[in-house]
């Protein structure tokens, strides 16, 4: 009981303790009514600027909460970010690098192929022409044996045409029995009678003219010269002949614009070209029968065999043709087959194009002339077999190919250049030329 009281007791008086009392703050000193006396104890003077106030000499700057914990953190991602897109820069030039590589080695083979295709391609075309050339001389050879003075395939086969398209003649009107032998017997009288009167007319009036032509002193000899010996072709071209570019000049000439017209041609579709025949020339002959020095040179033949349809690529190849040689200084560019620019009958253009419309024509044929630097003339034909409905362009075509020797083609041109004088002759044709020199022809 001792113990419980005292713990009691302990209690009691630890609640029955009175309480402190509470803490206020100081109160704030009277403001003083005059100066401050020297003296009075330490505080606040109320003269002075508080600390820290506006009034103050050095105002309190407040603490500048800019500390980041996860600073370190954001400066480490950051590299990682850059050291990433380093890394996918050298990557992407790497692969740069590696595609233009494999870019270049593509074209460097591509290139090799086209050239080893190309080379074969010459060789092909060499051992083609080669071949072409043999076995036209042959055929030629053996057209010759075999027609003898007939003339060439061509007469004959345009003479054939010309027959198959003859009218058929009108039935002679039938005649009786009995009348028909008089009847011939009277009719053959009078053409024969007719038929001697004229040889007699015809022998009484052109024999003394022929025998008075066929005089050399009134045809051909003038001014004390015989003008058989002239070397050129027309009295006076001398000058101008001499002047003039030499034969193998304008050949050249012909060759580098021929490759030109195939460029040309080349660009507007995809062709392959074959060279027919060789260059040809033709001596010429002076204004009185006589052998000139002067000749006509005709280039081979260029053949396209890719067939060419439709009429808006046809008038693409002319325009790009004619702009070639309007450059070139050729004149009177025109389509023979063109109604608006031809001057051939409506008759002759469907008979040698094969319609009387552009959109109706099988062969287009472009002409053109030059007298720049010498006498220039140049085709080009376009032939179209989708437009042949009768066949017979192409049955021409088959047989110039099989007894000519001829490539069926879509395109075709050649160049031939008129009177021209050889750099081996000019010496010759000078010495030749002097005599008639300030002479007067002959009046023929």
């Amino acid at each position: 009981m001792d113990g419980d009281d005292d713990a009691v007791t302990k209690k009691v008086v630890r609640r029955s303790r009175p309480a402190e009392p509470k803490r206020s703050r100081p109160a704030a000193p009277a403001t003083p009514s005059g100066p401050p006396v020297y003296g009075t104890p330490p505080g606040t003077d109320p003269a002075l600027p508080v600390y820290g106030s506006r009034d103050s000499a050095k105002p309190v700057e407040p603490a500048r909460h800019d500390f980041d914990p996860r600073a370190e953190e954001k400066a480490a991602a950051a590299e990682a970010a850059a050291a990433a897109r380093r890394a996918a820069a050298a990557a992407l030039e790497a692969k740069a690098a590696e595609v233009a590589q494999a870019a270049k080695a593509r074209a460097k083979k591509r290139a090799a192929e086209k050239a080893a295709k190309a080379q074969a391609a010459r060789a092909a075309y060499a051992a083609k022409k080669e071949r072409t050339a043999r076995i036209a001389e042959e055929t030629r050879w053996a057209r010759f044996e075999r027609n003898g003075q007939r003339g060439t395939y061509s007469y004959e086969r345009a003479r054939q045409r010309k027959l198959r398209r003859r009218p058929p003649r009108p039935p002679r009107p039938r005649v009786s029995g009995a009348a028909r032998p008089g009847e011939r017997a009277r009719k053959s009288a009078t053409v024969r009678n007719l038929l001697v009167a004229t040889l007699l007319i015809a022998a009484a009036i052109f024999i003394p003219i022929i025998v008075t032509n066929s005089s050399p002193s009134s045809s051909t000899v003038s001014d004390g010269v015989d003008w058989t010996g002239y070397p050129g072709q027309r009295a006076g071209d001398a000058q101008s002949t001499l002047a003039a570019q030499s034969k193998e000049q304008v050949v050249a000439q012909n060759t580098a614009l021929l490759a030109e017209l195939r460029a040309a041609v080349d660009d507007e579709v995809a062709v392959s070209w074959i060279e027919h025949g060789s260059t040809i020339d033709r001596p010429l002959e002076n204004a009185w029968g006589a052998p000139s020095l002067l000749r006509d040179s005709q280039s081979p033949r260029w053949y396209a065999a890719e067939p060419i349809s439709g009429q808006k690529l046809k008038q693409r190849l002319v325009d790009r043709v004619s702009e070639v040689l309007s450059d070139h200084g050729f004149q009177d560019v025109r389509l023979m087959n063109d109604p608006a620019t031809t001057f051939y009958p409506p008759k002759s253009i469907e008979r040698l194009y094969g319609g009387s419309k552009l959109d109706t024509q099988v062969v287009w044929e472009l002409k053109a002339s030059s007298v720049e630097d010498a006498y220039v003339d140049v085709t080009v034909t376009i032939t179209d077999f989708s437009k042949d409905k009768t066949g017979e362009f192409a049955a021409d075509a088959e047989a110039d190919a099989e007894h000519l020797d001829l490539p069926v083609s879509s395109i075709a041109m050649t160049l031939t250049s008129h009177a021209l004088l050889a750099a081996s002759d000019a010496q010759e044709f000078r010495e030749r030329a002097a005599p008639f020199e300030d002479k007067k022809p002959p009046r023929r």
